[in-house]
């Protein structure tokens, strides 16, 4: 009897953090030279499956040394052509099928010996076999049911469903995850289709079903290998049937690798769209095409138009490159203004009028424009609205709320007061006054005479001021004390307050 010298191994270990039971973790093949590993990697819940030779993961589809490995995005399928060998393993477990006329009588191991007895003495039973009733009392699932019910009923005389209903029982009693019922059910269903019986059962559960994606159907008996747009003609394909997404109907994949389902076979782009042959497309500000005879797209930058030359006047902007609003692919030269390239600002206003830094229309520095305060100007000092100006003894001056519109300052108004009215404002201030050519004022406990027209400065006050005036042929002082603006300080730069030409109040320049 020839020796096909192929060997296949199962990793088992305990999946459930409770009870003690186990579950395949990986199906081990070793064949013609070559040593194959199906692995779940996820236990409890979707599988995560992978395929490992040696200690490189393969990437499927994947074929070599007569062995072939695809995934059916369910299950991986491993399969030996030249001996008609098919092993499924996903996250309900594992299948393996050998035709008899390779292995009849020809097999040895915890399996036993394959002679298409339904009842071998083997030291592994199928699902459910030898399985002894739990000796607590356990109500199983009722999807258990299922598999003895109207639903299966066309597969009953061809596959006996006692182990798998038996299998089922035990997995709803003795795991904690509720969904594990599904593992004896899908079994079932895929014993049933190898039979030729394809049995729509999942429809009947809440806990079973299977989400597919938009271009994407459910189909419970489709084939393993979904026919593509890369297939060859005569090729060998797996056809085990084998549940899935499978790509509606009018429509096939792009590929195995891609997953994607298409109308017409042509080429994928960059982002995993499909193009017909010969499509002409832009995509990443490239001109692409799906060319035939590579089967591939090609791709090349879009041609811009030349850009015309620019040149910044103004030695603030600099030249920079922007997209095209119109066409976002191409750039514009334009102008940028670069604060950093802005002469120092050192303009002063005069009394009377505030900087205010302003960025004229299609300039990049800012400049200092000076406008006017809301106050009233006299002798080169600030008044605020409402406050007494100082002048001759003939005048009563203060500063309005009424706007120059010449100035822009505030008005200051004054009117001509009596002659009584000033004598008797001479007499409080302690200054004497008389003579008919001049006045005569005490400064420092000596008295000096002084002209018309003419102010001293009082010692100890540095805002005091005395005025020599003539008034109806009489000569008059006047006392009087110089009002200051608000100014607070604090808001001022160090080096930037002096105090005004007189001495008397604080300004800043």
């Amino acid at each position: 009897m020839p020796k096909h010298y192929l060997k296949i191994y199962i990793d088992s270990v305990y999946c459930d953090p409770v009870e003690h039971v186990s579950c395949p973790r990986s199906i081990i093949v070793d064949y013609n030279k070559l040593n194959v590993t199906l692995t779940n990697h996820n236990l409890v819940g979707d599988a995560d499956l992978e395929v490992v030779v040696g200690k490189d993961k393969l990437k499927l589809p994947y074929a070599y040394n007569g062995v072939r490995v695809i995934s059916s995005g369910l299950d991986l399928i491993l399969s030996i052509p030249k001996l008609n060998v098919d092993i499924t393993f996903g996250a309900t477990g594992f299948v393996i099928n050998l035709p008899f006329q390779h292995f009849g009588n020809n097999t040895q191991g915890q399996c036993g010996t394959c002679n298409n007895n339904k009842t071998p003495p083997s030291a592994l039973p199928t699902v459910g076999g030898d399985i002894k009733p739990t000796p607590k009392p356990c109500q199983a699932h009722s999807y258990c049911n299922l598999l003895n019910s109207e639903l299966f009923k066309a597969c009953h005389s061809y596959v006996p469903p006692k182990n798998f209903i038996l299998g089922c029982k035990y997995d709803s009693c003795h795991m904690n995850n509720p969904a594990m019922v599904c593992t004896s059910l899908q079994s079932y269903a895929r014993a049933c289709s190898r039979v030729g019986l394809c049995i729509h059962w999942r429809n009947y559960t809440n806990l079973c079903n299977i989400e597919c994606s938009a271009d994407k159907v459910f189909n419970p008996c489709g084939p393993a290998e979904q026919p593509t747009c890369a297939d060859i003609p005569d090729q060998n394909i797996n056809k085990v049937p084998t549940e899935g997404c499978f790509c509606v109907n009018g429509t096939l994949l792009f590929n195995k690798a891609s997953g994607v389902c298409v109308n017409k076979c042509g080429c994928l782009d960059a982002s995993g769209m499909p193009r017909e042959f010969n499509e002409v497309f832009k995509h990443n500000c490239e001109e692409c095409i799906c060319d035939k005879a590579r089967k591939s797209v090609i791709c090349k930058p879009k041609k811009c138009p030349d850009v015309t030359p620019v040149i910044c006047a103004d030695p603030s902007f600099v030249l920079v490159n922007v997209s095209n609003p119109l066409d976002p692919c191409c750039s514009n030269q334009v102008c940028n203004c670069n604060i950093s390239m802005c002469p120092p600002l050192d303009k002063k206003c005069a009394v009377g009028y505030a900087p205010v830094l302003e960025v004229p229309e299609g300039k990049c520095c800012p400049e200092i424009k000076c406008e006017p305060k809301k106050v009233c100007v006299h002798r080169n000092t600030e008044y605020e609205p409402g406050t007494v100006i100082p002048v001759t003894n003939c005048q009563e001056c203060n500063c309005t709320w009424d706007v120059d519109p010449t100035t822009h300052f505030f008005k200051t108004k004054c009117e001509f007061v009596q002659v009584l009215n000033i004598l008797k404002r001479t007499l409080t201030s302690a200054v004497e006054s008389v003579c008919k050519t001049h006045c005569i004022v005490n400064f420092n406990g000596t008295d000096r005479t002084l002209k018309e027209g003419v102010t001293l400065p009082s010692t100890d006050q540095g805002c005091d001021r005395i005025t020599c005036t003539k008034v109806n042929g009489q000569f008059i002082t006047d006392k009087h004390t110089v009002q200051c603006p608000p100014f607070n300080i604090s808001n001022c730069q160090p080096g930037t307050v002096q105090l005004s030409p007189d001495g008397c109040c604080h300004v800043w320049v």
